[in-house]
């Protein structure tokens, strides 16, 4: 038996259990608060592909070229790199006063987004800075490559994919039903898919033996040989856009016209190609 106005041990009021409450939040959320502060300060900084593309557009911004450079390079290292990734990099290195590589970076982004005009423009102002008149190459063959090079090869891939399996959904749909409508949308298939699947052969071909190069290298000496007694015929200036036949130990030869052809060190020269 209780006495009135007696509380019984370890029932609380409930004012104090609200008081009670509110002091426990408070500790809750301060405990909290330092927990992430600590973690904030001790965690290690995001390398992820993203933070780095983020951090390195924040160096160019801040015209930290060599810090921007930096962080790109690592994209690329990592496999990380897309067009945006070459595009940036080719702006940096150009504001970094690396002629050459700015363009072979461009000429790589081209190879992800061939049609963007911010790409198109900056490369083609570049080309105009080279010491060396690039010769224009004309014919059937070249215009093809160079009207192929407005779609990525995953593009034509994809799309190559998509006309092969309406061709052969088409085809499925004429041997089950055979009504007109379903053989003249078979036969009207059947003309786009065989020129589209013999231009995504073309167009991977052309990937595949694309041996274009570009001089990154200030000024390169041409010689007659692979050796570095052999005569020089000529030198090339950084950008230029070569066409590499063969390595021989650390050399390459190269052409750049039909009349210009010879052997440089292979340090001077890369290629476009994204070798795998």
């Amino acid at each position: 038996m209780t006495m009135a106005g007696e509380q019984r041990v370890g029932k609380r009021t409930p004012r104090a259990a609200g008081f009670a409450f509110l002091a426990a939040l408070a500790l809750a959320w301060a405990a909290a608060a330092l927990a992430a502060q600590e973690t904030e300060q001790t965690a290690p900084p995001d390398e992820s592909p993203h933070a780095r593309f983020f951090e390195a557009g924040k160096a160019y911004r801040a015209q930290d070229f060599e810090k921007a450079r930096e962080l790109y390079g690592f994209l690329v290292q990592e496999g990380a790199a897309t067009g945006a990734v070459w595009y940036n990099l080719g702006n940096t290195l150009y504001r970094a006063g690396d002629l050459g590589r700015a363009v072979l970076c461009y000429e790589r982004a081209r190879l992800f987004i061939p049609r963007d005009p911010d790409l198109d423009f900056n490369l083609r102002y570049v080309k105009d800075q080279r010491a060396d008149a690039e010769p224009k190459e004309t014919g059937a063959a070249q215009w093809l490559t160079d009207w192929l090079a407005c779609a990525s090869g995953s593009e034509v891939l994809a799309a190559v994919l998509v006309v092969n399996a309406l061709f052969f959904a088409a085809l499925a749909v004429q041997f089950w039903a055979r009504k007109e409508w379903t053989y003249t949308l078979a036969l009207a298939l059947a003309i786009v898919w065989a020129p589209g699947l013999a231009l995504g052969g073309v167009k991977w071909r052309i990937l595949a033996d694309d041996n274009r190069g570009v001089v990154v290298a200030r000024e390169l000496e041409v010689r007659a040989g692979p050796d570095p007694q052999d005569k020089v015929l000529f030198t090339l200036h950084a950008g230029s856009m070569v066409t590499w036949e063969r390595n021989e130990g650390d050399w390459r030869l190269i052409r750049f016209s039909e009349e210009r052809r010879g052997w440089a060190p292979a340090a001077g020269v890369e290629l476009v190609r994204l070798l795998r």
